[in-house]
């Protein structure tokens, strides 16, 4: 069966096969050979919930270590605690150089006036970011 891994504990994988989970090992010589096996990978799953082999990645992730991601999602607060225009181009930067695609939610939107939202985004606008505001607590941009 072929599944996509969706969390690593320990020595066991979470694995989604047709949508049902199973909670995997993987197969001894996978170990031996120094095979990581992480969050994305496409496996292949034999009988008693053994992972048995890992297809070839599109992508990894070294930090938090993922495989096959198409985009990054960074999420930022405006307030509470306020937004640090450094640790975001700190951010930015190191997803930039990923090499996948880059989308920058601005989160606790309903916390600030629209004058300074407005402001951020022509900051954020400036440094070549399309930054989308959002509220989780009022849904407002989701």
């Amino acid at each position: 069966m072929r599944g996509t891994v969706i969390a690593v504990q320990a020595n066991f994988y979470r694995v989604q096969v047709d949508g049902s989970l199973l909670l995997c090992t993987r197969r001894g010589v996978l170990k031996k050979l120094g095979q990581n096996i992480m969050v994305g990978d496409h496996v292949f799953v034999e009988g008693n919930e053994v992972i048995v082999e890992v297809l070839p990645r599109k992508s990894l992730l070294e930090r938090p270590p993922v495989a096959n991601a198409d985009q990054i999602l960074l999420v930022f607060s405006l307030v509470e605690p306020p937004l640090e225009a450094w640790q975001l181009s700190r951010f930015l930067l190191k997803a930039e150089s990923t090499g996948l695609g880059l989308c920058l939610a601005i989160n606790k939107a309903d916390l600030i006036s629209f004058s300074e939202q407005e402001a951020w985004s022509a900051r954020i606008s400036a440094w070549g970011y399309d930054p989308l505001f959002i509220s989780v607590k009022t849904e407002q941009g989701l």
